[in-house]
């Protein structure tokens, strides 16, 4: 069915505006020209004013109907995470925010976390390779795991080679890993000085 919302201003009010199902309507559209279908459509009423909400029933919508790359996933993610956010300032969520936008997006919390890491940390040069999906997602989260002084490296040796694998972005992030451990142990460690016991001098007694 399709998801329609009443129009309440302008030119076109009391008529009606497609918010889900376009590519299904366009679709009926050119069955009726055809004459193989009559033009009557189910349509569902959105009855909702919230915008957030509208829009929350869209990504759900269109993430049942297509295949998305999971670079579409990750700002599909942060979008819908954004727009609980603004849900949430008047309504209540039922339940946690990352068990709710799995359930919208149809995606597991295991992909959510992997693909957060990817948005938050991943160099700018690496994240253009993995929205043309030249680099998968397993090997983009090892790299989103390294410095990025380390990416860095690990980008001039990919434009010499044009390729990465996962177990060499996760060699990296491991040699980083001890380094970063010796320089937390050769840090001088601070030493209470031990209190010295002060013994009181016997008092000396006037005399009468």
């Amino acid at each position: 069915n399709l998801v329609v919302r009443e129009i309440t201003e302008g030119e076109f009010a009391g008529e009606y505006e497609i918010i889900v199902g376009h590519k299904r309507h366009l679709a009926v559209s050119e069955l009726v020209t055809e004459g193989k279908v009559t033009e009557f459509v189910p349509c569902k009423i959105d009855y909702s004013r919230n915008s957030a909400l509208r829009e929350l029933i869209l990504i759900f919508t269109n993430s049942t109907q297509r295949e998305r790359s999971d670079y579409e996933k990750m700002h599909e993610i942060q979008r819908v995470r954004e727009l609980l956010e603004d849900y949430a300032k008047n309504n209540d969520l039922p339940g946690r925010k990352r068990d709710i936008i799995a359930g919208i997006l149809n995606t597991s919390k295991s992909t959510i976390s992997r693909l957060d890491n990817i948005r938050r940390h991943i160099i700018p040069e690496f994240m253009e390779e993995y929205k043309a999906g030249k680099i998968p997602t397993a090997t983009a989260n090892e790299i989103a795991g390294i410095s990025d002084e380390g990416q860095q490296e690990l980008w001039q040796q990919y434009r010499e080679t044009g390729s990465i694998k996962k177990k060499e972005a996760a060699a990296v992030k491991q040699e980083e890993k001890p380094q970063a451990k010796e320089e937390i142990q050769t840090q001088p460690e601070k030493t209470e000085e031990p209190e010295q016991l002060r013994q009181e001098e016997p008092k000396q007694e006037e005399p009468e």
